[in-house]
């Protein structure tokens, strides 16, 4: 079966049709970047799309993150989770900001709200939560802490394109919210991200940053750099937002496939969103309690691999863990024992729309069949 290999996640790929009528205009215009219609169209219709007043597309989102934090003015130390993907703290330090890890809830493995404020200091200036998998954060605890400590609310939305708590949209949270639209996300631009912002007057210092800090042509009013996104991206972000209907759909189905196979064994939990709203359907997640599956995460995802099933470990290390980071006084692992946990037994396994029924049942007879294999299990308390 290695030569049919699933991995993670694979991009939508829209009709190329579509795509190179849009290349086409451009060409016609001899306009590639620096704010071209496609990337005007794009961002109005993304803005649209997310429910957010002020948006802005950018190159990446680490780029993106990058840039709200010089937006946003920060200083100092940034609470953050360290069960993330290391693009979030290594834009922290890239803007020399010391990150400051606090643990994670056990249940939603997100950045834990009381844990965050006890890691507050007088050099606190921001709090990063991720909205990991696309799983809304505790937003209402987060404005409160943030409200009563004046500090800045700075959202890693990676994960969370499209996702709503009950109507509201995710970007509409804090200060400013970050998206990435790179190619293994449920919507992409190939490469490129997006920021919502809370006001007119961040969006404009938002603005200025991505473009060199550029007033016009005559005067440069901050030191920027170059985050704008290109218009060969914004004509494939265009031409997918139309698709994106029919992939949330789609991979509704694969999970309602994997879900009827594998909910029904031990030790195995399917991590789902909280109901009401909107859901990311970025990620299918699984945790694995090896003691009652028989086999620990790391021994199930080899032995997906050797079947030419590339799952992911996401993420594993922790953040707090690597070379850049582990020194911190808040990496301590005494600190972190709920991202510890979380960062040993959660996998994520192959997800998007193209998957067929066929597919979903490969990976999941390879999992049923380790998890009837194992030795003999203890009983439940």
């Amino acid at each position: 079966m290695k030569n049919n290999p699933l991995y993670v996640t694979r991009p939508f790929c829209a009709p190329p049709e579509e795509f190179a009528e849009e290349y086409r205009r451009m060409s016609e215009a001899a306009r590639f970047t620096n704010h071209g219609n496609c990337h005007e169209r794009l961002e109005r219709e993304l803005a649209g799309y997310l429910g957010v007043p002020y948006f802005s597309l950018v190159n990446n989102a680490t780029t993106g993150l990058m840039i709200a934090c010089k937006a946003l003015n920060l200083r100092g130390e940034v609470i953050v989770s360290p069960f993330t993907f290391p693009a979030t703290v290594n834009a922290l330090t890239w803007c020399g900001l010391t990150p400051v890890f606090a643990d994670i809830a056990e249940k939603s493995f997100n950045l834990d709200p009381r844990r965050a404020e006890e890691a507050v200091t007088t050099r606190t200036s921001a709090i990063l939560p991720v909205h990991l998998y696309g799983n809304v954060c505790d937003t209402r605890a987060f404005d409160e802490i943030a409200r009563r400590r004046k500090l800045r609310l700075l959202y890693d939305a990676a994960h969370a394109f499209g996702v709503t708590r009950g109507d509201l949209p995710v970007g509409r949270y804090g200060d400013i919210s970050v998206f990435s639209f790179h190619a293994t996300k449920l919507f992409h631009t190939g490469e490129g991200g997006g920021l919502s912002c809370r006001t007119a007057d961040l969006k404009n210092q938002v603005d200025l940053l991505r473009n060199f800090g550029i007033r016009d042509t005559e005067c440069v009013l901050t030191a920027g750099i170059n985050g704008k996104m290109s218009e060969l991206h914004a004509a494939l972000g265009l031409v997918n937002l139309r698709h994106i209907a029919a992939e949330r759909n789609e991979r509704a189905r694969v999970r309602r496939l994997y879900e009827e196979q594998l909910e029904s064994l031990r030790g195995l939990t399917v991590i789902k969103p909280p109901s009401g709203g909107r859901e990311a359907l970025q990620y299918f997640v699984v945790q694995i309690d090896a003691a009652y599956f028989g086999m620990s995460r790391d021994s199930l995802c080899a032995l997906l691999e050797t079947n030419g099933v590339y799952a992911r470990k996401y993420f594993y290390p922790l953040c707090s863990e690597q070379a850049p980071y582990r020194n911190l006084a808040s990496a301590a692992p005494e600190n972190l024992s709920a991202a510890i946990t979380a960062a040993k037994q959660l996998l994520c396994l192959p997800f998007y729309g193209a998957m067929t029924s066929t597919d979903v049942d490969r990976v999941c007879g390879i999992i049923s069949k380790s998890c009837r294999s194992r030795p003999e299990m203890p009983a439940h308390a």
